[in-house]
Protein backbone atom coordinates (compact mmCIF):
# COMPACT_ATOMS: atom_id res chain seq x y z
CA UNK A 1 0.00 0.00 0.00
CA UNK A 2 0.68 3.43 -0.71
CA UNK A 3 2.30 5.21 2.30
CA UNK A 4 -0.29 6.95 4.61
CA UNK A 5 1.46 10.35 4.89
CA UNK A 6 1.69 11.12 0.91
CA UNK A 7 0.99 13.77 -0.48
CA UNK A 8 0.32 16.13 -3.56
CA UNK A 9 3.35 18.17 -4.73
CA UNK A 10 2.18 20.87 -6.20
CA UNK A 11 5.41 22.03 -7.65
CA UNK A 12 6.73 18.86 -9.21
CA UNK A 13 5.58 18.06 -12.78
CA UNK A 14 6.15 16.07 -15.73
CA UNK A 15 4.80 15.57 -19.24
CA UNK A 16 1.91 13.38 -19.81
CA UNK A 17 0.27 12.57 -22.89
CA UNK A 18 0.16 15.20 -25.33
CA UNK A 19 2.83 17.28 -23.37
CA UNK A 20 0.80 18.27 -20.44
CA UNK A 21 2.02 18.82 -17.02
CA UNK A 22 1.29 16.07 -14.76
CA UNK A 23 0.86 16.50 -10.79
CA UNK A 24 3.24 14.33 -8.78
CA UNK A 25 2.88 12.80 -5.21
CA UNK A 26 5.26 12.59 -2.92
CA UNK A 27 5.86 8.95 -1.39
CA UNK A 28 9.28 9.26 0.32
CA UNK A 29 11.93 12.00 1.03
CA UNK A 30 14.80 11.49 3.61
CA UNK A 31 18.67 12.51 3.03
CA UNK A 32 21.40 13.21 4.88
CA UNK A 33 25.12 15.50 4.83
CA UNK A 34 25.88 13.37 1.80
CA UNK A 35 22.12 12.46 -0.02
CA UNK A 36 19.15 13.90 -0.81
CA UNK A 37 16.15 11.96 -2.26
CA UNK A 38 12.53 12.27 -3.48
CA UNK A 39 10.24 9.81 -4.48
CA UNK A 40 7.41 10.66 -6.52
CA UNK A 41 4.71 8.85 -8.31
CA UNK A 42 1.74 9.67 -10.70
CA UNK A 43 -2.16 10.18 -9.26
CA UNK A 44 -3.04 6.92 -11.44
CA UNK A 45 -0.17 5.01 -9.42
CA UNK A 46 0.65 3.98 -12.29
CA UNK A 47 4.65 5.59 -12.68
CA UNK A 48 7.60 6.12 -10.23
CA UNK A 49 9.86 8.83 -10.40
CA UNK A 50 13.38 9.31 -8.20
CA UNK A 51 15.24 12.58 -7.62
CA UNK A 52 17.96 12.01 -6.29
CA UNK A 53 21.21 14.42 -5.27
CA UNK A 54 24.50 13.73 -3.88
CA UNK A 55 26.43 16.35 -1.75
CA UNK A 56 29.62 17.01 -0.91
CA UNK A 57 31.10 14.38 -3.66
CA UNK A 58 29.44 11.69 -1.98
CA UNK A 59 30.03 8.08 -3.40
CA UNK A 60 26.51 6.85 -5.28
CA UNK A 61 23.92 4.47 -3.93
CA UNK A 62 24.44 0.41 -3.87
CA UNK A 63 22.16 -0.86 -6.23
CA UNK A 64 20.66 -2.77 -2.89
CA UNK A 65 20.08 1.30 -1.17
CA UNK A 66 18.02 2.19 -3.97
CA UNK A 67 16.21 -1.03 -4.19
CA UNK A 68 15.52 -1.04 -0.36
CA UNK A 69 14.58 3.04 -0.78
CA UNK A 70 11.73 2.21 -3.30
CA UNK A 71 10.43 -0.46 -0.92
CA UNK A 72 10.52 2.05 2.11
CA UNK A 73 8.14 3.82 -0.65
CA UNK A 74 6.03 1.43 -0.63
CA UNK A 75 7.01 0.62 -4.61
CA UNK A 76 6.09 -3.03 -5.07
CA UNK A 77 5.19 -3.83 -8.41
CA UNK A 78 7.25 -2.60 -11.82
CA UNK A 79 10.32 -1.82 -10.67
CA UNK A 80 12.88 -0.92 -13.74
CA UNK A 81 16.43 -2.43 -13.33
CA UNK A 82 17.67 -0.26 -16.07
CA UNK A 83 16.44 3.12 -14.47
CA UNK A 84 17.86 2.23 -11.28
CA UNK A 85 21.01 1.10 -13.13
CA UNK A 86 20.75 4.63 -15.34
CA UNK A 87 20.37 6.31 -11.70
CA UNK A 88 23.77 5.20 -10.65
CA UNK A 89 25.42 6.06 -13.90
CA UNK A 90 23.56 9.68 -13.48
CA UNK A 91 24.81 10.20 -9.83
CA UNK A 92 28.29 9.30 -10.34
CA UNK A 93 28.73 11.18 -13.87
CA UNK A 94 26.46 14.28 -13.11
CA UNK A 95 25.80 13.78 -9.06
CA UNK A 96 22.15 14.09 -9.75
CA UNK A 97 19.60 12.32 -11.27
CA UNK A 98 16.56 14.86 -11.78
CA UNK A 99 13.03 13.29 -12.34
CA UNK A 100 14.41 9.67 -13.50
CA UNK A 101 11.17 7.14 -13.89
CA UNK A 102 12.80 3.63 -12.18
CA UNK A 103 8.83 1.76 -12.00
CA UNK A 104 5.59 1.02 -14.23
CA UNK A 105 2.54 0.24 -13.53
CA UNK A 106 0.46 -2.21 -15.57
CA UNK A 107 -2.09 -0.51 -17.47
CA UNK A 108 -5.39 -2.49 -17.80
CA UNK A 109 -5.87 -3.89 -21.54
CA UNK A 110 -8.67 -1.84 -23.20
CA UNK A 111 -11.87 -3.25 -23.65
CA UNK A 112 -13.56 -3.39 -26.89
CA UNK A 113 -17.23 -1.71 -27.02
CA UNK A 114 -20.01 -4.16 -28.96
CA UNK A 115 -19.66 -2.70 -32.53
CA UNK A 116 -20.89 -3.49 -36.51
CA UNK A 117 -18.76 -5.10 -38.70
CA UNK A 118 -20.26 -4.32 -42.27
CA UNK A 119 -20.48 -6.66 -44.94
CA UNK A 120 -21.81 -4.44 -47.35
CA UNK A 121 -21.74 -0.90 -47.15
CA UNK A 122 -24.26 1.34 -45.95
CA UNK A 123 -26.05 3.56 -48.39
CA UNK A 124 -23.99 7.01 -47.65
CA UNK A 125 -23.82 10.57 -48.89
CA UNK A 126 -20.06 10.01 -49.37
CA UNK A 127 -18.76 9.76 -51.90
CA UNK A 128 -15.93 6.65 -52.65
CA UNK A 129 -14.07 6.58 -55.72
CA UNK A 130 -12.04 4.24 -58.16
CA UNK A 131 -8.67 4.40 -60.23
CA UNK A 132 -8.04 2.21 -62.32
CA UNK A 133 -4.44 0.68 -63.26
CA UNK A 134 -2.92 4.31 -64.49
CA UNK A 135 -4.26 6.30 -61.56
CA UNK A 136 -7.31 7.92 -63.79
CA UNK A 137 -10.54 8.70 -61.61
CA UNK A 138 -13.86 8.27 -63.38
CA UNK A 139 -15.61 11.00 -60.88
CA UNK A 140 -19.14 9.57 -62.34
CA UNK A 141 -18.60 6.78 -60.61
CA UNK A 142 -19.34 7.57 -56.53
CA UNK A 143 -20.40 3.88 -55.50
CA UNK A 144 -22.67 5.48 -53.05
CA UNK A 145 -24.71 2.41 -52.52
CA UNK A 146 -23.88 -1.46 -52.84
CA UNK A 147 -26.39 -3.81 -53.97
CA UNK A 148 -27.34 -6.82 -52.15
CA UNK A 149 -29.17 -9.88 -52.81
CA UNK A 150 -32.31 -11.47 -50.71
CA UNK A 151 -30.25 -13.85 -48.39
CA UNK A 152 -26.86 -12.64 -48.26
CA UNK A 153 -25.19 -11.14 -45.24
CA UNK A 154 -24.84 -7.33 -44.76
CA UNK A 155 -23.21 -7.07 -40.80
CA UNK A 156 -21.78 -9.47 -38.27
CA UNK A 157 -22.95 -7.54 -34.57
CA UNK A 158 -20.07 -8.40 -32.47
CA UNK A 159 -21.01 -8.47 -28.65
CA UNK A 160 -18.35 -6.12 -26.18
CA UNK A 161 -15.46 -7.95 -24.63
CA UNK A 162 -14.03 -7.20 -21.53
CA UNK A 163 -10.34 -6.00 -20.92
CA UNK A 164 -7.92 -7.30 -18.46
CA UNK A 165 -7.12 -5.77 -14.92
CA UNK A 166 -3.70 -4.19 -14.60
CA UNK A 167 -1.44 -3.38 -11.70
CA UNK A 168 -0.26 -0.45 -10.36
CA UNK A 169 3.17 0.30 -8.68
CA UNK A 170 2.17 -0.69 -4.97
CA UNK A 171 0.93 -3.99 -6.49
CA UNK A 172 -2.92 -3.20 -6.44
CA UNK A 173 -5.29 -4.58 -8.97
CA UNK A 174 -6.57 -1.90 -11.43
CA UNK A 175 -10.29 -3.79 -12.21
CA UNK A 176 -10.22 -4.32 -16.12
CA UNK A 177 -12.88 -2.03 -18.10
CA UNK A 178 -16.04 -3.13 -19.31
CA UNK A 179 -17.21 -2.77 -22.88
CA UNK A 180 -20.00 -0.90 -24.13
CA UNK A 181 -23.52 -3.25 -25.09
CA UNK A 182 -24.24 -2.74 -28.85
CA UNK A 183 -27.38 -0.81 -29.73
CA UNK A 184 -28.58 -1.46 -32.50
CA UNK A 185 -32.12 -2.72 -34.27
CA UNK A 186 -33.33 -4.71 -36.82
CA UNK A 187 -35.37 -2.66 -39.23
CA UNK A 188 -37.98 -3.36 -42.35
CA UNK A 189 -36.32 -6.15 -44.50
CA UNK A 190 -33.49 -7.01 -42.05
CA UNK A 191 -33.32 -10.37 -40.29
CA UNK A 192 -31.32 -11.43 -37.55
CA UNK A 193 -29.18 -14.59 -37.24
CA UNK A 194 -29.00 -14.88 -33.37
CA UNK A 195 -26.94 -17.92 -33.35
CA UNK A 196 -24.10 -16.51 -36.25
CA UNK A 197 -24.81 -13.14 -34.38
CA UNK A 198 -25.32 -11.73 -38.58
CA UNK A 199 -27.70 -9.42 -40.40
CA UNK A 200 -29.41 -11.27 -43.23
CA UNK A 201 -30.52 -9.01 -45.61
CA UNK A 202 -34.89 -10.30 -46.57
CA UNK A 203 -35.06 -8.57 -49.69
CA UNK A 204 -32.55 -7.12 -52.78
CA UNK A 205 -31.82 -3.79 -52.16
CA UNK A 206 -29.61 -1.66 -50.46
CA UNK A 207 -28.32 -1.24 -46.93
CA UNK A 208 -29.72 1.75 -44.68
CA UNK A 209 -28.42 2.06 -41.18
CA UNK A 210 -30.34 5.14 -39.30
CA UNK A 211 -31.18 5.59 -35.79
CA UNK A 212 -29.44 2.50 -34.79
CA UNK A 213 -31.38 0.77 -37.03
CA UNK A 214 -30.72 -1.74 -40.22
CA UNK A 215 -32.92 -1.73 -42.96
CA UNK A 216 -33.42 -3.22 -46.36
CA UNK A 217 -34.61 -1.28 -48.65
CA UNK A 218 -35.80 -1.91 -52.20
CA UNK A 219 -36.28 1.62 -53.87
CA UNK A 220 -33.30 4.43 -53.47
CA UNK A 221 -34.82 7.84 -53.95
CA UNK A 222 -32.25 10.72 -55.66
CA UNK A 223 -33.41 14.27 -54.04
CA UNK A 224 -32.28 16.56 -57.12
CA UNK A 225 -30.55 15.90 -59.97
CA UNK A 226 -28.29 12.99 -61.10
CA UNK A 227 -24.98 14.69 -61.27
CA UNK A 228 -21.31 14.86 -60.32
CA UNK A 229 -22.27 15.09 -56.94
CA UNK A 230 -24.90 11.64 -57.34
CA UNK A 231 -22.46 9.64 -59.82
CA UNK A 232 -24.07 7.07 -62.13
CA UNK A 233 -26.38 4.87 -60.21
CA UNK A 234 -26.82 1.15 -60.66
CA UNK A 235 -29.01 -0.26 -58.07
CA UNK A 236 -31.12 -3.69 -57.98
CA UNK A 237 -34.81 -2.42 -56.96
CA UNK A 238 -36.63 0.63 -57.96
CA UNK A 239 -35.23 4.37 -58.78
CA UNK A 240 -37.02 7.31 -57.87
CA UNK A 241 -35.02 10.78 -59.27
CA UNK A 242 -36.93 13.85 -58.06
CA UNK A 243 -34.81 16.09 -60.31
CA UNK A 244 -33.13 15.63 -63.52
CA UNK A 245 -30.93 13.13 -64.89
CA UNK A 246 -27.98 15.52 -66.84
CA UNK A 247 -25.79 14.41 -69.46
CA UNK A 248 -23.45 11.38 -69.56
CA UNK A 249 -24.38 9.92 -66.62
CA UNK A 250 -26.61 7.15 -66.41
CA UNK A 251 -29.30 5.58 -63.95
CA UNK A 252 -29.97 1.20 -64.28
CA UNK A 253 -33.03 0.14 -62.11
CA UNK A 254 -33.80 -3.62 -61.83
CA UNK A 255 -37.20 -2.67 -60.80
CA UNK A 256 -38.92 0.83 -62.05
CA UNK A 257 -37.28 3.68 -62.96
CA UNK A 258 -38.82 7.32 -62.49
CA UNK A 259 -37.20 11.00 -63.42
CA UNK A 260 -39.62 13.84 -62.41
CA UNK A 261 -37.43 16.24 -64.09
CA UNK A 262 -35.71 16.17 -67.73
CA UNK A 263 -33.22 13.51 -69.08
CA UNK A 264 -30.13 14.66 -71.20
CA UNK A 265 -27.77 12.88 -73.63
CA UNK A 266 -27.73 10.37 -71.14
CA UNK A 267 -28.23 6.22 -70.71
CA UNK A 268 -31.25 4.68 -68.20
CA UNK A 269 -32.20 1.53 -67.91
CA UNK A 270 -35.07 -0.27 -66.20
CA UNK A 271 -36.15 -4.15 -66.20
CA UNK A 272 -40.08 -2.38 -65.10
CA UNK A 273 -41.54 0.60 -66.62
CA UNK A 274 -39.11 3.36 -67.09
CA UNK A 275 -41.18 6.82 -67.05
CA UNK A 276 -39.55 10.16 -67.60
CA UNK A 277 -42.51 12.72 -66.57
CA UNK A 278 -39.93 15.74 -68.30
CA UNK A 279 -39.32 13.89 -70.99
CA UNK A 280 -36.17 13.81 -72.60
CA UNK A 281 -33.89 14.88 -75.47
CA UNK A 282 -31.17 12.46 -75.94
CA UNK A 283 -28.99 14.84 -78.59
CA UNK A 284 -28.09 11.85 -80.73
CA UNK A 285 -26.51 9.94 -78.15
CA UNK A 286 -28.88 9.31 -75.30
CA UNK A 287 -31.14 6.08 -74.62
CA UNK A 288 -33.68 4.86 -72.79
CA UNK A 289 -34.94 0.71 -72.54
CA UNK A 290 -36.75 -1.13 -70.37
CA UNK A 291 -36.59 -5.05 -70.56
CA UNK A 292 -40.12 -6.22 -68.93
CA UNK A 293 -41.99 -2.77 -69.00
CA UNK A 294 -42.70 0.20 -70.77
CA UNK A 295 -41.49 3.80 -71.53
CA UNK A 296 -43.51 6.76 -70.87
CA UNK A 297 -42.35 10.64 -71.36
CA UNK A 298 -43.74 13.90 -72.45
CA UNK A 299 -41.65 13.85 -75.27
CA UNK A 300 -39.00 11.67 -77.19
CA UNK A 301 -36.15 13.48 -78.80
CA UNK A 302 -33.28 12.36 -80.46
CA UNK A 303 -33.42 9.32 -78.00
CA UNK A 304 -32.47 5.65 -78.90
CA UNK A 305 -35.75 3.97 -77.21
CA UNK A 306 -36.61 0.19 -76.55
CA UNK A 307 -39.29 -1.08 -74.72
CA UNK A 308 -40.93 -4.71 -74.09
CA UNK A 309 -44.18 -3.13 -73.95
CA UNK A 310 -45.87 0.08 -75.10
CA UNK A 311 -43.98 3.19 -76.03
CA UNK A 312 -46.19 6.41 -74.17
CA UNK A 313 -45.05 10.06 -75.31
CA UNK A 314 -47.29 12.61 -74.85
CA UNK A 315 -46.43 15.18 -76.71
CA UNK A 316 -44.07 14.32 -79.83
CA UNK A 317 -41.46 11.99 -81.05
CA UNK A 318 -38.76 13.96 -82.95
CA UNK A 319 -35.60 12.31 -84.45
CA UNK A 320 -35.67 9.15 -82.69
CA UNK A 321 -34.64 5.81 -82.92
CA UNK A 322 -37.91 3.70 -81.67
CA UNK A 323 -38.38 0.30 -80.63
CA UNK A 324 -41.61 -1.57 -78.95
CA UNK A 325 -42.10 -5.02 -78.33
CA UNK A 326 -46.44 -3.47 -78.04
CA UNK A 327 -47.50 -0.19 -79.25
CA UNK A 328 -46.19 2.90 -79.46
CA UNK A 329 -48.59 6.02 -78.95
CA UNK A 330 -48.46 9.60 -79.19
CA UNK A 331 -52.09 10.15 -79.01
CA UNK A 332 -51.58 14.18 -78.54
CA UNK A 333 -48.82 15.07 -80.75
CA UNK A 334 -46.39 14.05 -83.41
CA UNK A 335 -44.04 11.47 -84.51
CA UNK A 336 -41.66 13.11 -87.15
CA UNK A 337 -38.43 11.63 -88.20
CA UNK A 338 -36.21 8.93 -87.36
CA UNK A 339 -37.88 5.02 -87.17
CA UNK A 340 -40.49 3.66 -85.42
CA UNK A 341 -40.55 0.22 -85.00
CA UNK A 342 -43.41 -1.47 -83.76
CA UNK A 343 -44.94 -4.72 -83.38
CA UNK A 344 -48.70 -4.23 -82.05
CA UNK A 345 -49.41 -0.80 -84.13
CA UNK A 346 -48.52 3.17 -84.03
CA UNK A 347 -51.28 5.78 -83.27
CA UNK A 348 -49.81 9.63 -83.07
CA UNK A 349 -51.97 12.84 -83.76
CA UNK A 350 -49.80 13.36 -86.67
CA UNK A 351 -46.85 11.55 -88.22
CA UNK A 352 -44.04 13.40 -90.52
CA UNK A 353 -44.28 17.42 -91.41
CA UNK A 354 -45.43 19.52 -93.91
CA UNK A 355 -41.41 19.64 -95.19
CA UNK A 356 -41.26 15.97 -95.97
CA UNK A 357 -39.22 15.09 -93.63
CA UNK A 358 -37.98 11.27 -93.83
CA UNK A 359 -40.00 9.17 -91.42
CA UNK A 360 -40.26 5.57 -91.00
CA UNK A 361 -42.83 3.72 -89.40
CA UNK A 362 -42.83 0.03 -89.09
CA UNK A 363 -45.32 -2.27 -87.28
CA UNK A 364 -45.93 -5.82 -87.13
CA UNK A 365 -42.65 -6.81 -87.46
CA UNK A 366 -40.65 -8.71 -84.62
CA UNK A 367 -37.81 -6.88 -84.12
CA UNK A 368 -36.46 -8.17 -80.65
CA UNK A 369 -36.42 -11.70 -82.36
CA UNK A 370 -34.90 -11.03 -85.54
CA UNK A 371 -31.52 -11.07 -84.70
CA UNK A 372 -32.06 -14.86 -83.35
CA UNK A 373 -33.95 -15.67 -86.03
CA UNK A 374 -31.36 -14.50 -88.13
CA UNK A 375 -28.95 -16.65 -86.28
CA UNK A 376 -31.19 -19.30 -86.08
CA UNK A 377 -31.31 -19.42 -90.04
CA UNK A 378 -27.34 -19.47 -90.32
CA UNK A 379 -26.63 -22.05 -87.81
CA UNK A 380 -29.69 -23.84 -89.65
CA UNK A 381 -27.67 -23.76 -93.31
CA UNK A 382 -24.63 -24.78 -91.64
CA UNK A 383 -25.77 -27.61 -89.85
CA UNK A 384 -27.70 -29.27 -92.53
CA UNK A 385 -24.68 -28.55 -95.41
CA UNK A 386 -22.51 -30.29 -92.79
CA UNK A 387 -24.93 -33.18 -92.83
CA UNK A 388 -25.41 -33.36 -96.27
CA UNK A 389 -22.08 -33.59 -96.91
CA UNK A 390 -21.34 -36.62 -94.26
CA UNK A 391 -24.28 -38.12 -96.01
CA UNK A 392 -23.14 -38.30 -99.42
CA UNK A 393 -20.13 -39.48 -98.32
CA UNK A 394 -21.00 -42.90 -96.68
CA UNK A 395 -24.27 -43.19 -98.96
CA UNK A 396 -22.39 -45.86 -100.52
CA UNK A 397 -20.78 -48.06 -98.30
CA UNK A 398 -24.67 -47.69 -96.55
CA UNK A 399 -26.52 -48.71 -99.80
CA UNK A 400 -24.26 -51.61 -101.00
CA UNK A 401 -23.45 -53.92 -98.09
CA UNK A 402 -20.32 -55.82 -100.74
CA UNK A 403 -18.71 -52.68 -100.99
CA UNK A 404 -19.20 -51.82 -96.91
CA UNK A 405 -17.79 -55.61 -95.96
CA UNK A 406 -14.73 -55.05 -98.20
CA UNK A 407 -13.76 -52.08 -95.96
CA UNK A 408 -11.10 -53.07 -92.98
CA UNK A 409 -12.50 -52.76 -89.84
CA UNK A 410 -11.09 -49.24 -89.62
CA UNK A 411 -12.84 -48.12 -92.47
CA UNK A 412 -16.19 -49.78 -91.22
CA UNK A 413 -15.69 -48.13 -87.83
CA UNK A 414 -15.31 -45.06 -89.46
CA UNK A 415 -18.62 -45.14 -91.69
CA UNK A 416 -19.92 -46.17 -88.16
CA UNK A 417 -18.34 -43.20 -86.20
CA UNK A 418 -19.92 -40.61 -89.12
CA UNK A 419 -23.62 -42.23 -88.62
CA UNK A 420 -23.05 -41.33 -85.42
CA UNK A 421 -22.22 -37.59 -86.29
CA UNK A 422 -25.07 -37.72 -88.88
CA UNK A 423 -27.44 -38.36 -86.14
CA UNK A 424 -26.41 -35.62 -84.01
CA UNK A 425 -26.70 -32.86 -86.43
CA UNK A 426 -30.03 -33.99 -87.28
CA UNK A 427 -30.87 -33.58 -83.81
CA UNK A 428 -29.03 -30.18 -83.31
CA UNK A 429 -31.27 -29.14 -86.38
CA UNK A 430 -34.53 -30.05 -84.66
CA UNK A 431 -33.60 -28.49 -81.82
CA UNK A 432 -33.55 -25.21 -83.52
CA UNK A 433 -36.09 -25.70 -85.65
CA UNK A 434 -38.44 -26.02 -82.30
CA UNK A 435 -37.18 -22.66 -81.20
CA UNK A 436 -37.41 -20.97 -84.89
CA UNK A 437 -41.01 -22.39 -85.15
CA UNK A 438 -41.91 -21.26 -81.50
CA UNK A 439 -40.45 -17.42 -81.86
CA UNK A 440 -42.07 -17.41 -85.53
CA UNK A 441 -45.52 -18.54 -83.28
CA UNK A 442 -44.88 -15.60 -81.09
CA UNK A 443 -44.57 -12.97 -83.36
CA UNK A 444 -48.06 -14.28 -85.64
CA UNK A 445 -50.09 -13.81 -82.17
CA UNK A 446 -48.98 -10.22 -80.89
CA UNK A 447 -48.89 -8.66 -84.33
CA UNK A 448 -50.49 -5.90 -85.16
CA UNK A 449 -50.65 -4.44 -88.46
CA UNK A 450 -52.17 -0.99 -88.06
CA UNK A 451 -50.71 2.07 -87.73
CA UNK A 452 -53.17 4.79 -86.79
CA UNK A 453 -53.32 8.92 -87.39
CA UNK A 454 -55.86 11.03 -85.52
CA UNK A 455 -55.01 14.10 -87.08
CA UNK A 456 -52.60 14.63 -90.01
CA UNK A 457 -50.55 11.53 -92.24
CA UNK A 458 -48.43 13.83 -94.34
CA UNK A 459 -46.34 13.15 -97.28
CA UNK A 460 -42.72 11.11 -97.28
CA UNK A 461 -43.21 9.07 -93.95
CA UNK A 462 -42.63 5.77 -95.15
CA UNK A 463 -44.60 2.66 -93.73
CA UNK A 464 -44.35 -1.02 -93.27
CA UNK A 465 -46.98 -2.61 -92.34
CA UNK A 466 -45.71 -6.48 -91.96
CA UNK A 467 -43.90 -7.89 -95.30
CA UNK A 468 -45.98 -4.68 -97.07
CA UNK A 469 -43.89 -1.39 -97.36
CA UNK A 470 -45.09 1.47 -99.23
CA UNK A 471 -44.60 5.42 -99.07
CA UNK A 472 -47.18 7.98 -98.34
CA UNK A 473 -47.34 10.80 -101.47
CA UNK A 474 -50.11 12.61 -100.93
CA UNK A 475 -51.30 14.09 -97.53
CA UNK A 476 -54.69 12.52 -95.79
CA UNK A 477 -56.42 14.00 -92.93
CA UNK A 478 -57.53 11.67 -89.76
CA UNK A 479 -58.88 10.46 -88.03
CA UNK A 480 -57.78 7.48 -90.28
CA UNK A 481 -56.05 3.58 -90.04
CA UNK A 482 -53.73 2.19 -92.43
CA UNK A 483 -53.62 -1.16 -93.10
CA UNK A 484 -52.96 -4.14 -95.67
CA UNK A 485 -55.31 -4.23 -98.54
CA UNK A 486 -57.67 -7.61 -97.78
CA UNK A 487 -57.40 -8.36 -101.83
CA UNK A 488 -53.86 -8.01 -102.45
CA UNK A 489 -50.66 -6.51 -102.23
CA UNK A 490 -50.24 -2.87 -100.87
CA UNK A 491 -51.61 -0.61 -98.16
CA UNK A 492 -55.10 1.13 -97.97
CA UNK A 493 -56.55 3.75 -95.78
CA UNK A 494 -59.93 2.96 -93.87
CA UNK A 495 -62.18 4.37 -91.35
CA UNK A 496 -59.81 4.84 -87.75
CA UNK A 497 -60.35 2.07 -85.67
CA UNK A 498 -58.90 1.58 -82.08
CA UNK A 499 -55.57 -0.62 -81.59
CA UNK A 500 -56.31 -4.01 -80.74
CA UNK A 501 -55.29 -5.15 -77.60
CA UNK A 502 -52.14 -7.40 -78.04
CA UNK A 503 -51.63 -10.02 -76.04
CA UNK A 504 -48.36 -10.53 -74.03
CA UNK A 505 -45.99 -12.54 -75.04
CA UNK A 506 -45.31 -15.28 -72.82
CA UNK A 507 -41.35 -14.52 -72.03
CA UNK A 508 -42.31 -11.28 -70.54
CA UNK A 509 -42.14 -10.97 -66.63
CA UNK A 510 -43.83 -8.12 -64.91
CA UNK A 511 -42.05 -6.21 -62.71
CA UNK A 512 -42.34 -7.63 -58.54
CA UNK A 513 -44.29 -4.74 -56.47
CA UNK A 514 -42.02 -3.78 -53.36
CA UNK A 515 -42.01 -6.32 -50.50
CA UNK A 516 -41.90 -6.23 -47.28
CA UNK A 517 -40.39 -8.97 -45.29
CA UNK A 518 -40.04 -7.93 -40.92
CA UNK A 519 -38.36 -9.48 -38.89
Amino acid sequence: MAPSDAKADETCHVAGPGGAPVALRLLHQGGDEQHAVRVLATADRLQVFLDYVLLESAEPPAREALDELLAQAGVAHGVDPEGLDMARILLRERGRTGLLQVAAGTRPRPAVDGHIEWLARPTSEKVKYDTDELGAVDFRQTFRIENVRTGQDIAILHPPTAGAPGRDVFGNEIPAPQGADLSVHMGKNALLDEKRGRCVAAVDGRVVFEDNKISVSDQYEIRGDVDYAVGNVDFIGDVIVTGNVLDDFSVAAAGTLTVHGTAGACQLRGDGDVTIVGGMAGKGRGSVRSRHGRVVARYLNETEVEAQKDVLARNEIVNASVRSGAAVRVPGGTIVGGEVHAFSGVEAKVLGSSLGVATRIEVAVDWMHADRLAQLDKALRVLQGHSTRLENSVRPFVQDERRMGDLSAAGRQLVRTTLEQIRALRARCEERTAEREALLAVRREGAVSQVNVLETLHPGVALRVGAIADTVTDPFTGPLSVVPRPDGPGLRITRYRELPAAPRPPEQTPPQPEREVQA
